[in-house]
């Protein structure tokens, strides 16, 4: 006897049938998806600038001491006074012996301030140091009494290579060229403020290295990044 005709059994076996055939589907083309989803990405990765010193070692500029500099002023009260910041010694730059070099940066390491006599009154001093291109480092506020030392890591942004730096004739001096002006200022409500002060920096030179390429061209497969539920510490 022949099996009566069921409209839910047909349905339901045509339904498993497709499902059958779209999974069959998505197995063949798994490596295709597979592709596509982790895929290679390309992006640019930029190649920086180097500093070395004059030892030719990266980052060594930090504890160098190529130049040093040294003067007096007299402060006056509620006024700014300056002093030229001339080196001891002729810088020797020898830019001849960096490959691709182009140019040389000047860095504060090390500033200090103090009176030639015992000052009466406690005061307070305001030093700020301009390069020749006139960007300005604020070095400390000091206590006439006491002065001060300081060390510092400023690379001054002006290269010191460029006409008017302190490598070019135009800023030289009998003992080395001039590499920018020291400013002290001591406030209008200080009295008994007007000092001689000795005064005495020191400075590296940090060679300028730049890249030729500017980017490198990476393929890298993405990280997976895998979802967790929960709290996470």
């Amino acid at each position: 006897m022949p099996e009566k005709f069921d409209p839910f059994k047909m349905g339901v076996a045509e339904t498993l049938n497709r499902m059958e055939e779209h999974q069959h589907h998505l197995y063949a083309q798994s490596e295709l998806i597979r592709e596509r989803v982790y895929r290679k990405e390309k992006h640019l990765v930029p190649r920086l600038n180097s500093l070395y010193d004059s030892l030719r070692t990266p980052q060594a500029w930090r504890y160098m001491a190529d130049a040093a500099a040294k003067g007096t002023l007299t402060t006056v009260l509620a006024s700014t006074v300056s002093s030229n910041v001339v080196l001891l010694t002729p810088p020797n730059l020898r830019m001849e012996q960096w490959p691709n070099g182009v140019q040389v940066h000047l860095v504060i390491r090390f500033f200090g301030i103090m009176p030639q006599n015992n000052p009466s009154v406690q005061a307070g001093m305001e030093c700020i140091f301009f390069d020749n291109g006139g960007n300005a480092v604020p070095l400390g506020e000091f206590l006439s009494q006491s002065g001060g030392n300081s060390i510092y890591d400023h690379i001054m942004p002006t290269p010191i290579t460029d006409t008017g730096g302190s490598s070019s004739a135009s800023g030289a001096q009998p003992n080395g060229p001039q590499v920018g002006i020291l400013q002290v200022t001591v406030p209008s409500n200080t009295s008994g403020a007007t000092q001689v002060y000795s005064w005495s920096m020191s400075f590296s030179f940090a060679y300028l290295l730049p890249s030729i390429q500017a980017y490198d061209l990476r393929e890298e497969y993405p990280e997976h990044v895998i979802i967790g539920k929960g709290n996470h510490a």
